[in-house]
C-alpha cells in the first residue's frame, strides 16, 4: 500500500489531481489483539490480507493477514495532499478513522483520543462505527449507486439541487437511509471527516 500510494504522489500533475481510496475489509475496535495499542487512545484496526511477492502467482499462494491501525494509515498519509483526497473505509466499528466513536463517546471519551485520518483538504468516511458492525452495501449502495450516481444526494432535505451531487451530499443522503431496500445504512451509523473546503465533486 505505501508503494502504490508512493507511486500516485510521484505522477506528474499530483498537486491537482482528484485521489479516491476505497477500502472494502473486516474491521475492529475493541482491545482484542495481543499487539493492541496501550497509548490511552481509542484505536481501530482494518484487516489487510497480502499475497507472499516471493512466489508465482496461483489458488495456493501463501496470504497473509495483517491489523493495519489508524495511527498506521495516518503515517502513510501523512503529506498526501492532492487537490481532492476522499479516503472510505468500509469495516466495522471504524468510525475511529474519522474521529468519530459511539462506544469512545459512551465511555466519556474524546475525539483528541482517536488518531483520525483527517487533514486539511481531505474527506475520510467509514462505514460505522463502534460497537456498529456494517456491510459493503451500505456505502456501496446508499452512497456510491444511490447518492452519488443517481444523484439522490442533491435532492432535499440533504442536497441543495444546484444539478451536481457532491461526496457531503451523498454521504449525508446514504446516512439518513433507514435499512432501505435490506440496506442497513442508518443502523450502522456511517461517519465522515469533512476538512474539504466547499463541497467535494468527484
Amino acid at each position: 500500500m505505501i508503494e502504490a500510494l508512493d507511486h500516485v504522489k510521484n505522477q506528474p500533475g499530483f498537486a491537482e489531481a482528484t485521489v479516491v481510496v476505497y477500502l472494502v475489509m473486516h474491521g475492529g475496535c475493541l482491545p482484542t489483539l495481543p499487539n493492541y495499542p496501550t497509548d490511552g487512545k481509542v484505536h481501530a484496526g482494518i484487516e489487510i490480507c497480502a499475497e507472499d511477492n516471493k512466489e508465482l502467482p496461483s489458488d495456493d499462494r501463501d496470504w497473509k493477514d495483517y491489523i493495519m491501525y489508524d495511527y498506521e494509515l495516518k503515517e502513510m498519509l501523512d503529506g498526501f495532499n492532492p487537490a481532492k483526497f476522499l479516503f472510505i473505509t468500509v469495516a466495522c466499528e471504524s468510525g475511529v478513522m474519522a474521529g468519530q466513536d459511539t462506544a469512545g463517546a459512551f465511555a466519556g471519551a474524546s475525539d483528541s483520543l482517536f488518531d483520525s485520518l483527517g487533514a486539511p483538504g481531505r474527506i475520510v468516511i467509514t462505514g460505522s462505527t463502534t460497537p456498529l458492525m456494517t456491510s459493503g452495501d451500505v456505502l456501496g449502495h446508499g452512497f456510491w449507486e444511490k447518492g452519488i450516481k443517481e444523484g439522490r444526494g442533491d435532492t432535499a432535505p440533504t442536497g441543495n439541487g444546484d444539478g451536481e451531487t457532491s461526496v457531503e451530499e451523498a454521504f449525508y443522503y446514504c446516512k439518513s437511509l433507514a435499512n432501505a431496500d435490506g440496506t442497513e445504512t442508518a443502523s450502522s451509523q456511517p461517519c465522515m471527516n469533512d476538512q474539504y473546503e466547499g463541497e467535494m465533486i468527484l
